[in-house]
């Protein structure tokens, strides 16, 4: 009896989320169409194959770990130049989650992981009868039987069911690398950056920048590109020095 209630939340929860998907479906197919690299299964050959792919002159390092790859970037490129390639390299690798960047005048690092999704979590049960009236049992193999017709007929695209759920995280993600790179690039690129060099570290819902400042700007003159996405936790300035900390307003919009 543990096993076939064990069977049938497992069931339940792969129904819900068939659901959810078929209910959503065209925000998943739209979030596939601008990342369609999104959820792919990764290994360190694939990892390099789409970094060679995406851009020119990017060194890569690759580990695989239990949970994923650690993956490392690193060129010789200019803050500017730097930031975007990794927003190039961003299409290509969706699922990654940088964790520092560097952006220094004679070149770059920066550093990330890709996860592998965590199988669904089945509820323990602390059930202890050992005696199941025959009744109960037949009633609970029908409804795990039933659970697995319904599941098996679902037309819910398997693709789709897979990926979309990533595809969308990887445009939402304050956490993921298209935004991450979204915000090198506010800092150091574009017609008027805020700084020549930037250190970022990203955890959590937290976004730690520093760095040397563009001659005759302010901190404050950087905080407009950020203002539809992120609040200004703390900011300082000092020499042509400048911190700055972020946070994201929302995970997902």
């Amino acid at each position: 009896m543990q096993a076939l209630r064990a069977k049938k939340a497992s069931l339940e929860a792969e129904r819900a989320v068939q659901q959810q998907i078929a209910a959503d479906a065209a925000l998943y197919r739209d979030a596939l169409k601008q990342v369609p690299e999104a959820g792919m299964p990764l290994d360190p050959a694939e990892v390099t194959a789409r970094v060679t792919k995406a851009t020119d002159g990017v060194a890569i390092s690759v580990t695989r770990t239990p949970s994923g790859v650690d993956v490392t970037l690193s060129g010789p490129a200019s803050p500017a130049r730097a930031a975007v390639a990794l927003a190039q390299l961003a299409q290509y690798l969706p699922d990654l989650s940088l964790r520092s960047a560097s952006l220094e005048a004679n070149g770059f690092t920066a550093k990330g992981s890709i996860e592998r999704p965590a199988p669904a979590s089945v509820p323990a049960t602390s059930e202890q009868r050992k005696v199941v009236p025959f009744t109960e049992a037949r009633k609970l193999r029908d409804e795990v039987a039933a659970l697995e017709r319904e599941i098996a007929s679902a037309t819910v695209d398997a693709d789709l069911l897979q990926r979309g759920p990533a595809a969308l995280r990887a445009l939402q993600s304050p956490d993921l690398f298209r935004q991450q790179a979204a915000v090198v690039q506010r800092l150091v690129s574009g017609t008027s950056p805020l700084a020549t060099t930037a250190e970022l570290t990203f955890e959590p819902a937290l976004i730690s920048a520093r760095g040397t400042l563009v001659p005759g700007r302010k901190v404050l003159d950087g905080l407009p590109p950020f203002k539809a996405d992120y609040d200004a936790v703390s900011m300082s300035e000092n020499a042509g020095r400048f911190e700055l900390k972020l946070q994201p307003r929302a995970t997902g919009r």
